[in-house]
């Protein structure tokens, strides 16, 4: 496999956007962490992510969480803003959209800026489908 400039992925000869090889392969909507650390290192190795993009997407927030309770025991046991279902599954677009929300209520601007570009990112995903 081979990537070309246009960000098309060559198998033999048939050439796939990388784009739609995640969309075919993952559900941003009903997605693991696992999954999306996944999708976001292919992007990445791709060149059709920055790194701090992957930076953000892979960063854990449930560990995150894991790590300040054992010095703050208060804090909460996922930072993340939506609920994941029992096998750690969530709509990762839903969680991007509501830090974007935070971020703007928040006056956070960088943090506004930066979570609504990920959030386009898994929605070029699911919209390659």
């Amino acid at each position: 496999m081979t990537l070309n400039k246009t960000d098309k992925v060559s198998k033999g000869d048939e050439s796939v956007s990388i784009w739609e090889e995640l969309g075919k392969k993952y559900d941003v909507r009903n997605a693991t962490f696992d999954e999306i650390c996944d999708i976001s290192t292919k992007l990445y190795s791709a060149g059709q992510i920055s790194l701090g993009d992957h930076l953000m997407l892979t960063f854990d927030w449930k560990r995150a969480a894991d790590e300040l309770r054992k010095t703050y025991p208060e804090t909460v046991a996922d930072l993340n803003l939506t609920p994941a279902d029992g096998n750690g599954r969530r709509d990762w677009i839903a969680e991007f959209e509501a830090r974007t929300v935070r971020d703007f209520h928040a006056d956070n601007t960088k943090g506004y800026i930066q979570n609504q570009k990920l959030t386009q990112i898994l929605g070029r995903i699911e919209n390659s489908k």
